[in-house]
């Protein structure tokens, strides 16, 4: 699949576009299947060059970027994976970006995350 997204980043004509998703808490609940279906949106409609998609947003838990980077990626357009720092030791980021490369996963942006304010309803 071509990397529309590099490619737009490329070309000095070209705005990038990035639509950012959050994936929320849990698997399949109601902000991860929206988020799926603006996936397949994006990705039929051709004005979104990547959707971005959130590691644990304000510190809070939620679905992994990586696999719904993944399924995004399937849907026939590029994720850019929020790739954050917090919480994890040098193995576990080290096995995660092996991970995603072997997905196929081509863009990430990283940074070191939020600190987390709150667990599981507040414990």
């Amino acid at each position: 699949m071509r990397n529309r997204f590099k490619e737009s980043l490329l070309d000095k004509d070209s705005f990038s576009v990035t639509w950012e998703l959050v994936p929320g808490r849990g698997a399949r609940e109601i902000p991860q299947e929206a988020a799926v279906a603006a996936a397949e949106q994006a990705a039929q409609g051709k004005r979104i060059h990547a959707l971005t998609i959130t590691d644990n947003p304000g510190g809070n838990p939620a679905m992994l970027a990586d696999y719904l980077g993944l399924e995004i990626f399937q849907k026939g357009i590029e994720p850019l994976v929020h790739f954050t720092c917090k919480d994890k030791n040098r193995n576990q980021m080290e096995s995660q970006l092996y991970a995603l490369d072997r997905a196929g996963v081509r863009n990430l942006l990283v940074m070191t995350g939020d600190y987390p304010v709150t667990g599981f309803k507040g414990r």
